[in-house]
């Protein structure tokens, strides 16, 4: 009985550190985990602060900030300078009927006075004609006087001086009307 007795204890010793030799493999591949995450983080934080961005810890959450940057301003799209004529299309309407513009000139530095001519043709009179100028910090409505021809068949024209940019907002709401019917129509160069 002495040598199972002995031979049971050998086994319980061979079992203990084959259980300690498992216990330790899974411990190393633990610790191993661990120290790639803290490598991770480290990496993370790194890079993080290497781009001067900020970071907010709480409640086991990292929160990370960029850096307000400044936006540049985009080049604004190449205007035809001089004088430019549009062509006005309009469906059936009982309102006046616009068929040409001419902005004169068309890409206008500040300071410099623009012209504007409306062709409008009408079975009525035209009583009203304006044109709302908005650019990148106004919008400005101005009426139009009747420069050439008749009420029935004419030119409306106006000028004013410009006193903003339009580097990045630049349109012509025109309306005409008379009396009864009111015909609107818009150009947008910007």
């Amino acid at each position: 009985m002495d040598d199972g007795a002995n031979l049971n204890v050998v086994e319980k010793k061979e079992n203990l550190v084959s259980h300690n030799k498992c216990l330790f493999s899974i411990l190393s591949f633990f610790l191993g985990i661990a120290f790639i995450c803290l490598i991770a983080y480290i990496v993370i934080f790194k890079i993080v602060l290497s781009n001067n961005e900020s970071l907010i810890l709480s409640n086991n959450s990292i929160t990370v900030t960029a850096p307000q940057k400044l936006k540049p301003t985009p080049t604004p799209n190449p205007i035809i300078k001089g004088v430019e004529t549009y062509t006005i299309s309009q469906g059936k309407t009982n309102g006046p009927k616009m068929t040409k513009a001419v902005i004169d000139p068309h890409d206008p530095n500040i300071g410099v006075t623009q012209k504007f001519t409306l062709f409008v043709n009408h079975t009525k009179p035209v009583t009203i004609a304006k044109i709302t100028l908005i650019s990148d910090n106004k919008t400005k409505t101005y009426n139009l006087k009747l420069s050439e021809g008749t009420p029935l068949n004419g030119q409306w024209s106006g000028s004013w001086k410009i006193d903003d940019t339009h580097n990045q907002i630049y349109s012509f709401g025109i309306e005409i009307g008379d009396g009864t019917y009111t015909s609107k129509n818009t150009i947008t160069i910007r």
